[in-house]
Order: structure tokens, then C-alpha cells, then sequence
């Protein structure tokens, strides 16, 4: 019996990204072929439980990933909380590595190892979400010769991760949730063969080994790790650029732009507090000396509250335009192409 055209299917989402499994789920016949593994991004604290809700949903099964399972036939392997999830020689990998994308899971770590594992027999899928996670992940599974698969922004929740993904990795279908099923299983069925493919140039993501003082792939940048303070490293995939820090903490553009501005809008908080907190403190200052007859003094200690006053309204001004502008990276700097 010839090999099958797609060996694993993998799948990252986000915000909306439930709901677009469920659908994903309910589509999946019970006979499909081969595993499925499942990224979305989940907090850490506390039990998920979205195994038991596709299960329920659809024909096949659901379970948590264990570390050193091998995934066999057809069901969702999701990646549990707090755990990056990758396949290796068949079998799947979990960690408590770095945060990549501000996320642990993240998506690109399960599809950069999907596209090492299993190459043109790799098939990667991103659903709804914001920001980009999975955009340089999908990109190399194409890169590998594996198959590229992106939700229809129209039809997804959160249309902005979808969107990247479109703008940068160039995607082979960009289909409804139940259309995405009906090609993957057409994808299993077909021993051979697979659609013709816009070449991408690779030159920025042939970057050459990193050395010892390096620690990274790529050029150093002049900014540092939202998560750590330590030196970012630069490296091109397709369209767009992903920075990752001796650590391995990583970012791709918009995830470290929209990092930048959660850190500065944190400092400008901070400032705003310590401004006002130092306007109470004068005046209680000024309070105590005029009650003792030190009138110049407590008027040197209003003129320092009233001061600060000042400046702490000026920052509050710029904190809230700060948040009344769009979000940032919530859509691509970039128009598809192709």
C-alpha cells in the first residue's frame, strides 16, 4: 500500500480557537487516518478540560498529550497547560521550555518540529486568534514541502492570527473550518502528488549556525527580551522575522511590538502611581508643618504636590490614549501575496 500524502496534521489557535475546533471536531469523520495534534493557547493555571469537550462534539477522540506518547491512527492530541508540545521520531515531546510568543504552549515550537519530523508529509492548520503564533511555523512546514492550511479570516472569531498567516507564509488553502476537514481528507487519502506551490525565497532563512558568544541563529538586534532583558537575536522566515533570546525566549514581530507596548504602557503606570503617590504625601506633608507654624515650609511642600499633580494628569492624558488606540499587530503589516 503506498504511503499516505499526509502523515500528521497539526493545529495551533487561539482566542476563538474552541469554538473553531469544536467546529473542526464535529467535521472530522471517524475514520480519519491520522493523528491530529492541538495547540491552543491556554493559561497555566488550572485544569482544561477541552479533550472531554471534543470528544463529546465529534467521532473522534480526545486526550491530553503525554511526553513520550506516540500518536497513532486517527484523534486529538492537545497539548496540555503550561507544556510546549513537539514530535520527534514519532513520538511527542512536552517541556517547560521558554515562552515563545508570550505562550507556553505556543504554536510554532509543534510546527517547526512537525516540518523537521515529517516534511512533505506534514500538514499544518491555524485557526482563529490574534496576533501571529504559528505565521513562521506554517511557513517552514510549506518551506518543507508539507501542505498549508489557514482558516478564511472571514470565518474565523479572531481573524488576525489567520490573517498573518495568509500575508506571510502564503498558505495552500484558506478555507472554512469544515472545508479545511474535507481537503485534509482528501490530503490523507492521496498516496502522491499536492498542489502547485508559489515559490517563497528562503535566502534570509538559510542563517548560518550560531557561535558560542552568539547563543542564536541570526543578527543581533538593538532591543531586548520583553520576558528577560536579555540580547534578542534577528532571523528572516518568508515575509516576516522572528527574534528569539539567549534563553529562548521567542517573538515574531507583531507578538514582540504588542510586548514593547504592554512594557511600556506598565512603566507609564508606574510613573502615573508614583507621581500621584508623591502629590499625597506632599500634602500631608504640608498638612502637618502649617498645623505647626512652619507656613514656608508647607508652602514649598504644596508647590511640590501641586507639581506633581500636574504631571501626574499630563501622563494620565497619554495613558489613555495609549489605550484607546487600536491594538497592536492585530493585523498584518503586509498585504497577502501571491
Amino acid at each position: 500500500m503506498p504511503e499516505t500524502r499526509c502523515g500528521i496534521v497539526v493545529v495551533g489557535a487561539s482566542a476563538g480557537g474552541v469554538e473553531a475546533l469544536l467546529r473542526f471536531a464535529r467535521a472530522c469523520p471517524g475514520d480519519f487516518p491520522v493523528p491530529i495534534l492541538v495547540v491552543v493557547h491556554i493559561s497555566a493555571a488550572g485544569p482544561s478540560v477541552l479533550p472531554q469537550i471534543l470528544t463529546r462534539a465529534g467521532a473522534l477522540e480526545a486526550v491530553h498529550a503525554e511526553d513520550g506518547m506516540e500518536p497513532s491512527g486517527g484523534g486529538f492530541y492537545i497539548a496540555p497547560p503550561d507544556h510546549h508540545m513537539r514530535i520527534r521520531d514519532g513520538r511527542i515531546e512536552l517541556d517547560h521550555g521558554a515562552r515563545e510568543n508570550g505562550h507556553r504552549p505556543a504554536i510554532d515550537p509543534l510546527f517547526l518540529s512537525a516540518a523537521d519530523s515529517h516534511g512533505p508529509r506534514a500538514a499544518g492548520v491555524v485557526l482563529s486568534g490574534t496576533l501571529d503564533d504559528g505565521t513562521v511555523g506554517l511557513f517552514r512546514i510549506g518551506e518543507a514541502g508539507g501542505t498549508t492550511l489557514v482558516q478564511d479570516p472571514v470565518d474565523a472569531a479572531y481573524p488576525a492570527m489567520p490573517a498573518n498567516a495568509i500575508a506571510y507564509a502564503r498558505p495552500d488553502y484558506v478555507l472554512t473550518v469544515e472545508e479545511l476537514v474535507d481537503a485534509l481528507v482528501g490530503l490523507t487519502a492521496e498516496p502522491d502528488g499536492r498542489p502547485p506551490r508559489a515559490q517563497v525565497s528562503v535566502r534570509d532563512v538559510q542563517a548560518p549556525a550560531p557561535s558560542a558568544e552568539q547563543a542564536q541563529r541570526g543578527a543581533v538586534v538593538p532591543f531586548s527580551c520583553p520576558d528577560c532583558g536579555g540580547t534578542l537575536w534577528e532571523r528572516g522566515a518568508g515575509g516576516t522575522i522572528s527574534f528569539r533570546c539567549r534563553v529562548g525566549h521567542a517573538f515574531t514581530m507583531h507578538t514582540l511590538a504588542a510586548r514593547h507596548v504592554d512594557g511600556l504602557e506598565r512603566t507609564l503606570w508606574s510613573a502615573y502611581r508614583a507621581l500621584e503617590e508623591r502629590a499625597a504625601l506632599s500634602r500631608r506633608i504640608a498638612r502637618q508643618l502649617a498645623d505647626r507654624g512652619r507656613d514656608d515650609s508647607s508652602k514649598r511642600f504644596t508647590r511640590q504636590a501641586e507639581a506633581a499633580a500636574r504631571q501626574a494628569a499630563e501622563l494620565k492624558v497619554l495613558l489613555d490614549t495609549l489605550e484607546a488606540a487600536p491594538d497592536v499587530g492585530l493585523e498584518p503589516v503586509a498585504e497577502p501575496r501571491g
